[in-house]
């Protein structure tokens, strides 16, 4: 479970770096950069061993989702938005994934379901009322970028549950040797750059040059955002019930809000952020009940 807080923690400071130093770049080649770094990060991971040519394709494939689609319709939303919004409306990435796991994995809705629910329902307090007028194009694109997300991290999850159960020793039949989630970092994030590339090339959109302190970030944040909280997160949900997972999704939320204004000033109504730090609670009561039942 503590990679997943690690993961939220790292997000949560994204978002407002994001959205000041990549503002106007081209969105493609930053999503094609975070992906680059990633690979070249979890390079000297990658290992040949039980890896068939269908398996490296099933990879990239979920590569090219979770994380090639994510981060174009991700950083496109920048555009439309500002990054407390963003972080807003990534409130229905739980409902996603508890979508997601219904359908791949016929999960019934039973208790935990209901509390990702709650915190979900918790979550959209923060993003209703009249005072709120959010970019119609920025929230399609956060849409997107959630559901890319969250199918992608589901069956991620139902992939290599599947390759940790072939290490169960059987002795009716030959087993063949598995895969893991180290050794295929590499793979899932040459998928995304797959994408990401393709869409640069094809795209012509005029957008501001990169400066030597936009590259500087560009990687900086595709090292530690994406190559990194991605393989935490990954790592995380493998080790959790789909439930919990769709939870902690939820976390960067209130605390994105809380460090937009403890570490980079901005202005949040009081109100709001005390809804944040009650959701805050909320999360921390469903983490300490399953650390409680060992799921």
């Amino acid at each position: 479970m503590w990679q997943l807080l690690l993961a939220s923690i790292i997000w949560a400071f994204s978002y407002s770096l994001n959205k000041q130093n990549l503002a106007g770049v081209n969105p493609f080649m930053v999503s094609f950069i975070f992906c680059a770094s990633s690979v070249l990060l979890f390079l000297p991971t990658f290992r040949l061993r039980g890896l068939s040519l269908k398996k490296f394709l099933i990879v990239l494939a979920l590569g090219a989702l979770e994380f090639g689609l994510m981060y174009i319709f991700f950083q496109l939303s920048f555009a439309f938005l500002d990054a407390y919004e963003i972080a807003l409306l990534l409130t229905t990435t739980p409902i996603y994934v508890v979508f997601a796991d219904g359908i791949f994995n016929k999960a019934a809705l039973a208790l935990p379901c209901l509390l990702a629910s709650l915190c979900v329902l918790l979550s959209f307090l923060l993003v209703s009322g009249a005072e709120y007028s959010f970019n119609r194009y920025g929230v399609l694109l956060i849409q997107g970028s959630n559901l890319s997300f969250a199918f992608g991290q589901v069956l991620v999850k139902k992939f290599f549950e599947k390759e940790l159960l072939n290490k169960t020793p059987n002795f009716t039949k030959k087993t063949t040797a598995t895969l893991s989630l180290t050794q295929c970092m590499s793979i899932l994030y040459l998928g995304g750059c797959c994408v990401c590339g393709l869409a640069a090339i094809l795209t012509q959109t005029e957008y501001v040059p990169f400066t030597r302190s936009a590259m500087f970030w560009t990687i900086i944040l595709g090292i530690s955002c994406c190559g990194i909280c991605h393989y935490l997160w990954d790592f995380g949900i493998l080790r959790v019930k789909t439930p919990v997972a769709a939870v902690m999704n939820n976390l960067q939320i209130p605390l994105s809000m809380l460090i937009a204004v403890i570490f980079f000033g901005e202005h949040i109504d009081w109100c709001k952020l005390c809804i944040c730090l009650i959701m805050l609670l909320f999360i921390a009561a469903i983490f300490l009940f399953y650390k409680h039942k060992k799921v």
